[in-house]
């Protein structure tokens, strides 16, 4: 079976770089690259250029920006059987995609297959992830899906009518994050069976690493999707409070350690998934 990854970028240059070098590493070929651009100058056409003759690489110019927005128009041009979304900062271990497949061959009647994030010392980044294997459900995607690391069959993609524009990085709207977390929950709801596995892991840079300005914004307008989804989606109060008074939490905590920045980070998670639940 063929991969088609569909990559959504925009100003980053170096962390695309290492992106490429590590998928050319692949163990498995058959796969196919689209890469979304949303620059508005030709600065990835270098960096591109060695890997046109090293593997199907499908560069596609778009002038408005958004994550979902472009991942949305990169599944247009995708022809593999099994469809995955880098992020334009990760990387992939080498038998990334061999592992994927074996996952499928094994077990045909999964739609989907999750894995995690961890940095570059090994340890979880991104969410905190669940540390057992099992069927993705409403309650548990929260802990069991990052973009970058879902895999699906194509035929359910294709069904399924995309991603919500209106959610994720770049979307015309507050609800910066939870693109990822609405489309799994409208696949279950359509009755596909997804699985995850913390085993299967690939790179990515931790983003509490973040400058202290773009952290903020990004806890606010990821917590901002966060409590839109969770309306969205009819989830129950209790829910609800559960993940805001984790913000609580985590700020107390912080507070104890008089890690200031870190408890203005949570001040942000919690006012925007407060904003997301209130307007959602």
């Amino acid at each position: 079976m063929m991969f088609s990854l569909v990559l959504a970028t925009v100003n980053r240059t170096d962390e695309l770089r290492t992106f490429l070098f590590h998928l050319n590493q692949q163990s498995y070929r058959d796969f196919q690259l689209i890469v979304v651009d949303q620059n508005n100058d030709d600065s990835l056409l270098p960096i591109l250029a060695p890997y046109f003759d090293s593997f199907p690489l499908i560069h596609i110019k778009s002038k408005k920006r958004g994550a979902s927005r472009a991942r949305n128009l990169g599944l247009k041009h995708a022809s593999g059987e099994i469809i995955g979304f880098p992020d334009d900062d990760c990387w992939y271990p080498t038998d990334l995609l061999k592992n994927v497949l074996d996952f499928f061959n094994r077990c045909p009647e999964w739609d989907g297959f999750i894995g995690r994030t961890v940095g570059i010392e090994g340890n979880t980044v991104m969410l905190r992830f669940d540390n057992r294997a099992g069927a993705v459900t409403k309650y548990n995607a929260w802990r069991r899906g990052v973009t970058s690391t879902m895999f699906f069959k194509s035929h359910i993609m294709m069904a399924s009518g995309g991603f919500d524009e209106q959610l994720g990085v770049g979307a015309d709207s507050p609800w910066g994050s939870g693109e990822e977390t609405d489309y799994l929950i409208r696949l279950l709801n359509d009755g596909c069976r997804i699985f995850y596995d913390p085993t299967l892991i690939l790179y990515h840079p931790n983003p509490l690493k973040y400058a202290q300005e773009k952290l903020l914004v990004r806890a606010y307008s990821y917590g901002c999707g966060m409590g839109k989804v969770l309306r969205k989606h009819n989830y129950p109060l209790w829910f609800f409070l559960y993940y805001l008074i984790r913000s609580i939490g985590g700020g107390l905590l912080a507070l104890s350690r008089a890690d200031w920045a870190l408890v203005t980070y949570y001040r942000e998670c919690f006012r925007g998934r407060l904003y997301g639940w209130r307007k959602g």
